[in-house]
């Protein structure tokens, strides 16, 4: 049996933060909730007023949101890939400091480990990634 798929749209009320849920291709099925976790609960059960299979569907979602926070998790989102490729940068570079300790300098892992305020284990599995 195919699973109908139905648009939800979820719009944040900023005066009052519930969400107000609607499905686009059902007149008259609204919900609304606190969270967006409640409201997927809530639709679903509108949902089932007004078609057989509302339990099986799937949904694709669409977020209405103010401005405002568009442009504070746009801000969120670059944060993150900065500090994703600032954590891909400090384990290179760590890596390649322990390995140098070690085949330079031979230092042991635990040693290293200490001077690096890492574990010991840690070190170990840097030092892997760049032997291989």
């Amino acid at each position: 049996m195919k699973n109908d798929t139905y648009t939800v749209v979820f719009e944040l009320d900023d005066t009052t933060g519930w969400w107000a849920i609607s499905v686009k291709q059902i007149p008259g099925c609204y919900s609304q909730s606190k969270s967006l976790t409640q409201g997927r609960i809530r639709i679903r059960e509108a949902l089932s007023l007004s078609v057989d299979n509302a339990y099986e569907a799937e949904f694709v979602e669409e977020l209405v949101l103010p401005q405002e926070v568009c442009r504070a998790l746009k801000t969120v989102e670059k944060v993150h890939e900065k500090q994703r490729r600032l954590q891909l940068e400090s384990q290179r570079t760590t890596a390649k400091v322990a390995s140098l300790l070690n085949r330079k300098f031979n230092c042991g892992m635990l040693d290293i480990g200490e001077l690096m305020g890492l574990s010991h284990q840690r070190i170990g599995q840097l030092t892997q990634t760049i032997e291989e």
